[in-house]
């Protein structure tokens, strides 16, 4: 017991820091089954700080997007902020959030973020902020460097940094906004693509999100997820949403990297649409133009996409790598590593960087970083017929198995070995 009050007082003793600019600390337990969480937390937190933190209990198990939710209908400042169990904060973490925030409601202010490893928790801390938030077409956030577009926005290292995403793990957002916006999307299911959706949805409806290099908190990043639900497709059904409201003609390009979200029934989106046209938003054309004007965007009208299968059954599978040999895996799942599409350019592409390489010289067919060199575009004229190497003139040389490997051989369109379709063409829809 004196352990767990230990460990409660701590993280709370760490919030109050700032006690005269709280209101209130709201601890949401999520229908927890742990005894620790469901019978002693009521108590230690009654005993530690009977008035600044208010915990509520679900009846239910929501999972972690309703649990915001239901966490922000019980808050009574002007100010959110949402921060996943597993944050540490230290003196001055939120003065230059709420500082922001008070210059300009609409913007979405987020510390920058410094990290704890799960394995020591060692902790890992930035003096400036360097790395940007994006998003990759299977609608999963991603980090990358910051552009030299932007560095040159900022005077001084204190600035705030333009965000075209954000994660959904620590945030600050003004009341006043948190409803305009519709909060989270009410449809969304347990875990994943809300921080899309208010990433989306801010910068296309008139406001800003930001990192703030002043403030700075650690997150503990985890291996694995933690989150638990009977609905087995929960981040379809949410990715599904966010396609469908807010990419406009860009969700052809989610559908032909997860065929199996035309179908999916994701519930009733009539709501959302109606938020986005009273207010107002912009096109998802704008936000990539202003935001993210080097993001690669595939064709809306590529060629072919989905699994890459080869005729005796086994599917192309980038195994998470962007190097090395391209491999076959013996399962066709058509999740995330197994999603090509052959676009107007003649590209395979396997990820939205990684591309299928023929190396001439071994005989071998690569990953590789995309870059529109000619070894990377091949010829393929539809199902169950060869995919033929375009840079090599001297002979024709087309994708070959060789057990679990890719490699180049003499085309020969009678062998089985060489002969592959995708999942889906964009003439015939659906193999």
């Amino acid at each position: 017991m004196k352990t767990f009050y230990f460990g409660v007082r701590r993280v709370i003793l760490k919030l109050c820091f700032i006690v005269e600019y709280l209101n209130e600390i709201i601890l949401v337990d999520d229908h927890s089954d742990h005894t620790y969480i469901k019978d002693t937390l009521p108590s230690a937190v009654k005993f530690l700080f009977p008035s600044m933190v208010k915990l509520t209990r679900n009846s239910r198990r929501l999972g972690l997007i309703k649990a915001r939710m239901a966490g922000s209908d019980k808050a009574t400042g002007d100010v959110l902020v949402f921060f996943d169990s597993h944050v540490e904060v230290g003196p001055g973490w939120l003065e230059p959030l709420l500082h922001r925030i008070k210059q300009d409601y609409r913007v979405i202010a987020a510390p920058a973020h410094d990290t704890i490893v799960d394995k020591g928790f060692e902790f890992s801390g930035n003096p400036t902020t360097d790395s940007q938030g994006t998003f990759g077409w299977d609608l999963l956030q991603r980090w990358r460097a910051l552009p030299d577009r932007e560095r040159k926005l900022l005077k001084t290292k204190a600035d705030p940094v333009r965000m075209p995403t954000i994660s959904g793990c620590l945030f600050s957002i003004s009341r006043r906004w948190w409803e305009e916006l519709g909060r989270f999307d009410p449809g969304y299911e347990v875990w994943g693509a809300e921080n899309l959706e208010l990433s989306f949805k801010t910068w296309m409806c008139g406001g800003r999100l930001e990192i703030i290099p002043c403030s700075h908190v650690c997150h503990l990043f985890r291996r694995g997820s933690p989150h638990k639900s009977h609905i087995d497709n929960y981040l379809s059904i949410n990715q599904k949403r966010l396609a469908d409201v807010w990419l406009d003609e860009y969700k052809e390009i989610v559908y032909l990297r997860h065929p199996e979200l035309v179908s999916l029934d994701a519930g009733d989106i009539s709501e959302r649409v109606e938020l986005r046209k009273r207010l107002q938003c912009h096109p998802f054309k704008w936000y990539l133009e202003n935001l993210l004007p080097d993001l690669y965007v595939p064709s809306v009208k590529l060629q072919a996409g989905g699994g890459l299968r080869t005729l005796s059954g086994p599917c192309v599978d980038t195994m998470q790598k962007d190097s090395g040999i391209a491999q076959l895996y013996p399962i066709c799942h058509f999740k995330s590593t197994q999603n090509f599409h052959l676009t107007d350019a003649n590209e395979i592409r396997g990820t939205v960087e990684v591309c299928l390489e023929s190396d001439q010289k071994h005989n071998r067919v690569l990953l590789s970083q995309c870059s529109g060199k000619e070894s990377q575009t091949w010829s393929h004229a539809g199902p169950n017929s060869t995919i033929q190497a375009s840079a090599i003139r001297s002979s024709s040389m087309c994708i070959t198995i060789n057990g679990e490997n890719l490699e180049l051989a003499d085309c020969n369109p009678d062998d089985v070995k060489q002969r592959f379709y995708f999942q889906y063409y964009m003439n015939q829809g659906l193999i």
